[in-house]
């Protein structure tokens, strides 16, 4: 699979998850704001979300710090970047039209998150 159709993967997903929290727990998190509707703040979030991850391996590539590649080391580093992001996305609400309540639940949709790209990952590692 090319690079760039992962890329749609996880951006999809992404929305997908940014689009259904809101809904589930809707007292923590909001969508929208005075300068965009809902549908473009998933939109647009989602993909800064994605391409904030797509970028963090080439970053520590181009400082030689040296990564195992262990099912736990990449799924404690996922939670890490995912936790970071979502919360700086949470943070600067203003541009992205995303808000959540509490870093607790800042935490509960990275670890969602988490899992998800756990699974596309395990599924698109697969050689056929």
């Amino acid at each position: 699979m090319p690079k760039y159709q992962k890329f749609l993967l996880y951006w999809a997903m992404h929305a997908a998850v940014l689009y259904i929290f809101p809904m589930v727990f809707p007292m923590r998190y909001t969508l929208g704001n005075s300068f965009l509707d809902p549908y473009h703040a998933v939109v647009i979030t989602s993909f800064l979300w994605s391409l904030i991850l797509w970028l963090v391996r080439p970053f520590f590539k181009t400082l030689d710090v040296e990564i195992k590649c262990t099912v736990n080391n990449m799924a404690l580093g996922c939670l890490l970047i995912n936790f970071a992001t979502v919360w700086m996305i949470a943070r600067y609400s203003i541009i992205t039209g995303v808000g959540i309540s509490s870093f607790v639940y800042v935490f509960l949709m990275a670890l969602v998150a988490n899992f998800a790209q756990y699974f596309a990952w395990k599924k698109l590692g697969k050689k056929k």
